[in-house]
């Protein structure tokens, strides 16, 4: 694991890993970007927290390398047996989310605790 993450907030919350990204990937190098969403993938795969939540209330707006890492994130949570859902999205990113039907993928929630309640449930 990093000893510093510079793009990813993680923690666990009820047995979910939840991800949050401090900013969209254009203010980070993208060997950072690449090198934290490796280490995110490897511990879902090693069977720690297989749902996730991705909390998007670090930015407005978040760009094609974020939006791709997060759909990345969702789809080995899935492969691996979990669900992932998105909460606080602004209102912007619901946009971009809803032109690129990837609100048909992840499951969009106003708060945390209610993405949280809505995996766990999901993944029982």
């Amino acid at each position: 694991m990093p000893t510093t993450w510079k793009i990813f907030g993680l923690s666990e919350q009820r047995g979910v890993l939840i991800v949050v990204p401090k900013g969209d990937a254009v203010g980070f190098r993208d060997t950072d970007v690449d090198h934290e969403l490796q280490e995110i993938l490897s511990r879902i795969e090693a069977g720690g927290s297989s749902s996730v939540v991705v909390d998007l209330g670090g930015s407005s707006y978040f760009g094609s390398v974020m939006i791709g890492a997060v759909n990345a994130i969702g789809k080995t949570a899935r492969d691996r047996g979990g669900e992932m859902a998105i909460c606080n999205a602004s209102p912007e990113m619901k946009a971009v989310m809803n032109a690129m039907k990837l609100d048909d993928l992840w499951e969009q929630y106003e708060s945390r605790s209610a993405a949280v309640k809505a995996v766990k449930k999901k993944s029982r």
